[in-house]
């Protein structure tokens, strides 16, 4: 009875090594950690002479690839013939052109930033229900059994698209300023003129049951200034999970030079150099998220990382049913 050739098995190997071993390739294998890793170095070979530059983001050197020469001159008896290694210029040197600051670099950088806290749990691609989208990266770590501290990162290119303006965070501040005084003037003019919605036998400490009142402008100044209110807390993504207290505190991780005037000062700004270098220049505030969303966040964290534990030990489930596949080798450490 012959056995049937697992078809996963076939595009595993075809995805993650340029040779095979186990057949008699004399090549060490080019192995890659991800099937999207695989799949974007595929892409970035095509097209790396494409001048696209992301936006606000500079050119970053990044290290060659093991398969090209680091000097540019094919090895011997290798001919680097395609395009994506040559200059557009005839009889130019040929030499390999630099990659930009790509949003797919920061969502790393943001996951190496977190690392460096050295926490005692971290994900990427973690859903937060605050946003209904996965964030970037994810950590926590621990305090004996219990969860101490949540850290929570989001890399972009363009910030601004991320919160408010800041004419509109001064408009905002300067409305709800205006009905904050009207609400305290209108509950002056109640207490004088409706008294029995003070139950205390001394007026000057009750406790006053304005929700009672007839008086209908300082209802609708309560329902304007919820309006703002929710409009303040809730018209970007940085706003929201800052007032969802999602995590204890809160990064951006930006290419170098980015204006991140936009952002709110509760966030902390990590800036990624074009040597890839990152810096912390602004620190993040201490949120103090409740303990319940602490556990939130740590359980989704471990759920994002099931997937990748699993793919990393060559395990896949089929229904529900975990299936052994071969171990996904690691690239060779630079020596």
């Amino acid at each position: 009875m012959t056995m049937q050739k697992d078809p996963w098995e076939d595009r595993q190997l075809s995805l993650f090594s340029l040779t095979d071993a186990d057949n008699g390739g004399g090549e060490e294998a080019q192995v890659y950690e991800s099937e999207e890793e695989a799949l974007d170095e595929i892409m970035d070979r095509r097209s790396e002479t494409v001048g696209s530059e992301a936006e606000n983001g500079g050119p970053v050197s990044w290290p060659a690839h093991p398969d090209v020469p680091q000097d540019g001159k094919p090895a011997d008896g290798e001919t680097t013939d395609s395009p994506a290694l040559t200059d557009a210029v005839p009889n130019s040197p040929k030499k390999k052109t630099a990659s930009p600051l790509s949003l797919r670099v920061l969502r790393r950088a943001a996951l190496a930033f977190l690392a460096s806290k050295q926490p005692d749990g971290l994900a990427a691609g973690v859903y937060v229900s605050a946003l209904h989208a996965p964030v970037d990266a994810v950590s926590f770590s621990l305090s004996g059994a219990s969860l101490a501290e949540t850290r929570l990162a989001l890399a972009s290119l363009t910030p601004a698209r991320l919160a408010m303006s800041p004419e509109k965070r001064e408009r905002l501040v300067r409305l709800i300023g205006e009905q904050e005084s009207l609400k305290s003037s209108l509950e002056e003019t109640i207490r004088q003129t409706e008294p029995h919605l003070n139950a205390s036998l001394f007026p000057e400490t009750g406790e006053w049951d304005y929700e009672r009142s007839a008086n209908a402008r300082y209802h609708r100044c309560l329902r304007k200034l919820e309006k703002l209110r929710y409009e303040q807390q809730y018209s970007g993504k940085l706003e929201r999970l800052l007032a969802d207290k999602t995590a204890d505190e809160l990064f951006l991780i930006l290419p170098e030079g980015t204006d991140y005037s936009s952002v709110p000062q509760e966030w902390g700004i990590v800036l990624l150099t074009p040597a890839l270098t990152l810096n912390e220049v602004r620190p993040a505030a201490k949120i103090g998220s409740e303990d319940e969303k602490r556990a939130v966040l740590a359980t989704a964290a471990a759920v994002a990382a099931r997937e990748n534990v699993l793919f990393a030990n060559g395990i896949r489930l089929q229904s529900g049913t975990p299936v052994l596949t071969r171990v996904p080798r690691r690239r060779p450490s630079a020596k």
